[in-house]
């Protein structure tokens, strides 16, 4: 019977085509053609000159010259320059169980064109000395700074990844064994950061080599090079028993602002002032609405195929007055049918990836369509896929007086031509507020 069904649940997973596999990320060349390529050695760009606003007496902290700044020094401060590249990272974990081992592809994409980063809040900077455009990249140390923040917010950002792994992978009551296992891999990697940080800053030489130039003004050391070497393998407790994590690609081509037209750096204390921005940031603020699932349900609709299932009550929703913070919505086991056969599927999950501007108009909250973008996956038959998805229709969030509830949406994907459609109920919530 399952033999039988696997032709139909191939068809089907195009659709978790919503779950092709990672997120899509900028080529090189789009990358390049933005001012100032922080990979070659000529520097272009005119680079700018701080605010008239920026103390410059010496009555204040002064600029630093020729270092830049990782902890905050009370009497320095530096520019912050945003860095643009992408990280590609492959973890490899062993178990007690069928299908060891498991890897998990996670990749880091930052950038001035990157979907949720931004120079006021950047995932990855640096807090260095003015950008000189007279001098070649190689001759000043920003770009390592930028490979050194890569690394920390790297280790950090990876916990939340491998969490997300674990409940997409390993959803629903009869995988709660291996899901847990995977769990521990994150709450090992939280733990020990400093570790981490270790195996691909210091044992790289990324942390004790120093940029330098050749006779040409190009690079003598290629840093990316440098980080693909990175290898982390631990034993962490519980049902896990040997965790690789490697770096597979790794390229920095951006850093801004340093081009004729673009603005003048901000100051900055030290690269720490990004520490609380994460690759994956769904944690509310504190003045959020934050409230539980009490009713709500999906349909997935195409061609040939359509299922509905009820909403987990873990699912959440959060907002602020001008923003959606988050909204997490899973389900349990349910069936698709697809060309007739019924497909069990473990699970599915919906969860934003970033928060979504909203206006506000006395007690409705409306998300325009395109604003909120999700990580979207399905597992079925041993197989997961995701996908990088937004709200083709808009998302209304209401206060009434019965509590409060939430519009129906639709997500809408074409897939090898063909259209599919996730059409998210009206759903109720409660909690205070």
């Amino acid at each position: 019977m399952l033999n039988d069904r696997l032709p139909a649940a191939w068809s089907l997973f195009p659709l978790l085509g919503i779950v092709s596999c990672g997120d899509p990320t900028p080529s090189d060349q789009e990358f390049e053609s933005l001012s100032g390529s922080a990979t070659d050695g000529g520097g272009e760009g005119t680079g700018n000159q701080p605010d008239e606003g920026v103390d410059e007496t010496g009555a204040g902290p002064t600029p630093v010259d020729d270092y830049c700044l990782f902890d905050p020094q009370a009497d320095r401060h530096g520019y912050r320059y945003q860095c643009g590249g992408l990280v590609s990272v492959d973890v490899v974990v062993e178990h007690a169980f069928e299908g060891s081992p498991e890897t998990a592809f996670l990749d880091f994409d930052f950038g001035p064109i990157a979907d949720g980063d931004s120079y006021s809040d950047p995932l990855v900077m640096a807090c260095c000395p003015l950008w000189d455009p007279s001098s070649p990249n190689c001759a000043q140390p920003h770009e390592r700074a930028c490979w050194i923040d890569v690394i920390e917010q790297g280790c950090s950002s990876m916990v939340d990844e491998i969490e997300m792994f674990a409940h997409d992978t390993f959803p629903g009551v009869l995988n709660t064994a291996k899901r847990n296992a995977v769990l521990k891999v994150a709450e090992y990697v939280a733990e020990n950061q400093g570790a981490c940080i270790a195996a691909f800053r210091d044992d790289t030489d990324i942390a004790s080599t120093l940029q330098e130039c050749d006779a040409d003004d190009n690079g003598s050391f290629d840093f990316g090079d440098m980080l693909e070497t990175g290898m982390w393998t631990f034993d962490p407790p519980g049902a896990v028993q040997n965790v690789e994590i490697s770096v597979h690609s790794a390229w920095i081509s951006k850093i801004y602002p340093i081009g004729a037209d673009e603005p003048a750096p901000m100051t900055c204390s030290s690269a720490d002032e990004n520490d609380a921005t994460r690759f994956v940031e769904v944690d509310p603020p504190p003045e959020a609405v934050v409230l539980g699932l009490a009713s709500g349900g999906a349909s997935l609709v195409g061609p040939a195929a359509d299922g509905f299932s009820a909403l987990d009550t873990t699912s959440t929703l959060a907002i602020t007055s001008g923003a959606l913070e988050n909204l997490a919505l899973h389900s349990g086991g349910t069936t698709i049918v697809a060309h007739g056969m019924t497909i069990p599927v473990d699970g599915l999950h919906l969860q934003l990836r970033e928060r979504a501007p909203a206006v506000a108009e006395g007690a409705t909250l409306t998300i325009a369509p395109g604003a909120a973008r999700f990580g979207a996956g399905v597992s079925a038959l041993g197989e997961s896929r995701h996908r990088w998805v937004t709200n083709a229709t808009p998302i209304v969030v209401t206060h009434d007086a019965d509590g409060w509830a939430s519009s129906g949406f639709e997500i809408k994907e074409t897939v090898d031509g063909e259209p599919w459609t996730i059409a998210i109920a009206p759903a109720r919530w409660h909690g205070e507020g």
